[in-house]
């Protein structure tokens, strides 16, 4: 067996061998796993199997990018990519919240807290916060995105769907103008009045949509914050 060597910011240098690292793997109501550029996961807690219902095997052959919840396909890999590109800065950690399909097509919500390192690997915890969204979600009496959709005019549906794809970041008018309508040309105007009946009919949704200035919005989920 070989030994890693742990940098604990202090004199004192702690060398674990590869039994003792296995350890940390079976700490209770965590999730750890270590993923490579592939998205495949190269090592991870043994309860995972557990929860999402797979064999260890399987889950060493599928990419995890499959197990995510199709709606949040996107925004997580926009954060994987993010994180990833950070990797040799300072600023090498995020935290982002996602739900994975178990095998049996339940929905399991997991928030991540992640660190790439700068050989590329990426070292996460996930903590299950179903129940968490599901009582938010309860009490708030919050509109699920397929009942919001049904309330959008087809430009409306346009506008929150490319809103979406970009999830957490900001938009531009020329964007949007370049999505709807590609080189035609309209009046402000009729952004404008897309983006006000949008932001008055997601109201009591999951999402909210921010002005961030200068013919910019953001499109935000409420609960990525809260837990």
């Amino acid at each position: 067996m070989t030994t890693q060597q742990i940098n604990s910011n202090s004199p004192i240098q702690l060398k674990f061998s590869n039994d003792e690292m296995e350890e940390f793997f079976k700490v209770p109501n965590n999730y750890y796993t270590i993923t490579n550029s592939s998205r495949y996961f190269m090592k991870f807690s043994r309860n995972l199997c557990d929860l999402l219902g797979y064999t260890h095997e399987e889950l060493t052959r599928i990419s995890y990018f499959n197990l995510i919840h199709p709606d949040d396909l996107k925004n997580t890999m926009a954060n994987i990519l993010s994180l990833s590109a950070r990797r040799d800065s300072n600023d090498n950690t995020g935290q982002f919240t996602n739900r994975y399909m178990t095998k049996n097509n339940d929905v399991i919500w997991l928030k991540w807290s992640a660190r790439v390192a700068s050989n590329g690997l990426i070292y996460s915890v996930a903590h299950e916060v179903t129940s968490l969204m599901s009582k938010a979600n309860a009490e708030q009496g919050v509109k699920t995105k397929d009942q919001l959709i049904e309330d959008f005019t087809e430009t409306e549906l346009q506008i929150f769907s490319f809103l979406s794809q970009r999830l957490g970041t900001c938009v531009s008018k020329q964007e949007l103008y370049l999505h709807l309508y590609g080189d035609i040309k309209v009046q402000d105007q009729t952004i404008n009045v897309h983006i006000s009946n949008l932001r008055k009919k997601i109201l009591g949704s999951a999402f909210t949509l921010k002005t961030a200035g200068k013919g910019r919005w953001k499109l935000l989920n409420k609960f990525e914050t809260l837990y």
